[in-house]
């Protein structure tokens, strides 16, 4: 345990937030590995994701530093590894842990942060970590800090985290309606759909029998490949944490008799 005389190790270069419970009941052992594991896990992919968008290369989304302290824990980023490999890193990597740990917390603590502005795979983490603290009991002061970096302090906030939380259960809709000329791929045996050959890649599309029945009209009174010029209704569930559903339906098809110029449509995929 950290004490005045007896401090807990630690990097001043890393970052770190310390966590000093203020319900006056500490979390029960299944509550705290739980929380400890998901913000672990949600920093992780974080940094996985920045280091992906920055080109960067080397480790990151290493595991955090764990440690007491009087009323609490702290976690850090990990101490940067010592291998020639990892020295001579890119150099946006140095700091990406560290970035990360600040945005997740920040996200966990600050009411004006939402789930969705986090990567997907790190977002039902996070929802898990603030269904734990979204009970009263499990409240904390939080002191986020880093060598030359500002400080930030939190108090824990059950209302913000309840609201990580239907923000993760909250499904979003759009539905899109598109026009454009695809090439027909095939049908899929003994059902209502239809493929069609976007980019160079064959997606399936829903079809009523009355269309089912236009399309295999056309195939014998066209040459091939039979191109159609097409009204597309595309639908998207999107939930935080999972990749979007997309669902196509087909809404009207004929044959393409030349190429259009001017503005494309694609789907989104």
């Amino acid at each position: 345990m950290e004490t005045a005389n007896n401090p807990a190790p630690r990097d001043p270069e890393r970052a770190e937030a310390v966590f000093k419970a203020t319900s006056g009941k500490p979390l029960n052992a299944r509550e705290f590995a739980a929380l400890v594991a998901n913000i672990s896990n949600a920093a992780s992919a974080t940094a996985k994701a920045s280091a992906a968008a920055a080109g960067a290369t080397g480790s990151c989304g290493r595991p955090l530093i764990l440690s007491p302290v009087e009323q609490g824990f702290r976690l850090a980023a990990a101490p940067r590894p010592k291998r020639p490999t990892d020295i001579e890193m890119d150099f946006a990597v140095r700091d990406i842990d560290d970035q990360a740990l600040c945005t997740v917390l920040d996200t966990l603590f600050d009411p004006g942060q939402n789930l969705t502005d986090l990567p997907h795979a790190a977002q039902q983490p996070l929802a898990h970590a603030a269904r734990i603290l979204s009970k009263k009991r499990n409240t904390f002061e939080v002191e986020i800090r880093q060598q030359a970096q500002e400080t930030k302090n939190y108090t824990g906030n059950p209302d913000h985290a309840q609201n990580l939380v239907t923000e993760f259960k909250t499904e979003k809709k759009y539905v899109n309606v598109i026009n454009g000329t695809y090439i027909f791929d095939g049908f899929k045996d003994s059902s209502d759909t239809v493929f069609l050959l976007i980019e160079n890649t064959s997606y399936a599309v829903y079809a009523d029998d009355e269309l089912l029945k236009t399309v295999a009209g056309m195939l014998g009174s066209s040459p091939q490949p039979l191109k159609l010029d097409c009204e597309i209704e595309e639908t998207v569930l999107d939930k935080p944490g999972r990749k979007p559903h997309i669902s196509r339906r087909l809404i009207s098809a004929c044959i393409a008799e030349t190429t259009k110029i001017g503005e494309q449509f694609s789907l989104i995929f």
